[in-house]
């Protein structure tokens, strides 16, 4: 009997070697679903990026995308271009939004696109609850979101919203690094530091005491974001890479590669964006060939902005741009119960099956 445990024995020895081995692979790190990002500096990387993240059709003329931000997170989107505004609620009615912690009032701010008459996306704090709950779910994800600030609201109010959410934890504070206008930290340093969302706000951004809220203007250049196109014109529009501000040099760069026409909407001029004019520039050629024109004059576009986002073109291109295979890593992170730790647990279990059963045949053999 002892002898026909001894072939069990070893079989049982070769698999849990053969699931160890399976682990460590497990355990390889992925930064925004490449390893190859990992050790690279956060401005030394490309993101897709969605223009109007929150203008989705059913706004009509104002949309600039066809899916929600949870789905635009699941496809791969890693940047987030979100407009602030005010629909001027009486600061009574503030009052009873007051957040505990650190008692500051949840200031009342919409995501509207011309002004909250033409398209009103609702109360910001209830997009950023969809980024907290990705931000969970997904330990390994950078996302950066980008606030135009129309209102001029102080970086307290900003950062009221993110408070109430619980999206602090997550916030990446730039005061612990001496010099971000070349150095900054690699994907994998932010990962494991746990700062996971880089937020910059235009117009009163950078206040010292709320070093999370980031001065879009001290770090963020923008190529042209007004190329026209009408939907009789069959050529394709010419982008180019002129930056505003043109100098001094900033560490980030969004390539705006969107078109718009002029329109007015309820008395509101206001350039709108069409799926046609997308179709023509939502292409992998059009974005590289635009990405090239900034490689020119040494330019590293870092955000690639586009609308009406529906295809895989956006992330072969900056796949390319990163000088990483695609390999279309994003299968619903956001939602798939599939992929979290809980169902991994029945995997990491085995082991100590095999080891228990091992244990046993020893102790018939000894």
């Amino acid at each position: 009997m002892m002898t026909g445990v001894r072939p069990i024995l070893f079989f049982l020895i070769s698999c849990i070697g053969s699931l160890r081995i399976t682990q460590g692979q497990e355990s390889t790190m992925y930064c925004n679903g490449y390893k190859k990002l990992c050790d690279v500096p956060y401005n030394k990387v490309a993101f897709p990026t969605t223009h109007n993240s929150f203008a989705v059709a059913g706004g009509g003329l104002a949309s600039n995308q066809h899916r929600e931000i949870p789905e635009q997170l699941n496809d791969g989107m890693r940047a987030f271009m979100l407009d602030a505004h005010s629909k001027k609620v009486p600061l009574a009615n503030l009052a009873k939004d007051l957040i505990k912690r650190n008692i500051i009032p949840l200031a009342d701010i919409h995501l509207c696109h011309g002004n909250c008459e033409v398209l009103d996306a609702g109360k910001m704090v209830k997009t950023l609850m969809k980024f907290n709950r990705f931000l969970e779910k997904n330990p390994n994800e950078i996302v950066t979101i980008l606030i135009e600030n129309y209102h001029g609201f102080t970086s307290d109010e900003i950062y009221s919203n993110f408070l109430h959410c619980g999206l602090k934890k997550y916030m990446f504070n730039p005061s612990k690094y001496s010099n971000l206008n070349s150095d900054w930290p690699t994907l994998r340093q932010l990962i494991e530091t746990n700062q996971r969302l880089v937020v910059f706000s235009s117009n009163k951004g950078g206040d010292p005491k709320i070093p999370q809220i980031m001065d879009e203007s001290q770090y963020i250049a923008q190529t042209n974001y007004e190329v026209e196109h009408n939907s009789l014109q069959k050529s394709h529009p010419e982008f180019n890479c002129a930056l505003n501000p043109p100098s001094p040099p900033k560490p980030l760069v969004v390539m705006n590669h969107f078109v718009q026409n002029r329109n007015t909407i309820l008395g509101v001029k206001i350039q709108t964006s069409t799926t046609e004019g997308s179709s023509l520039v939502n292409t992998k050629k059009s974005i590289l060939d635009h990405y090239k024109t900034c490689r020119l004059t040494q330019i590293f576009p870092n955000f690639i902005a586009i609308d009406f986002h529906d295809n895989q073109e956006l992330f072969r291109a900056v796949a390319s741009i990163n000088r990483v295979t695609y390999e279309n890593p994003y299968k619903l992170t956001f939602d798939d119960e599939s992929r979290s730790p809980t169902n991994l647990s029945s995997i990491k279990k085995i082991p100590k099956l095999f080891t228990l059963l091992t244990v046993y045949l020893l102790g018939l053999i000894a």
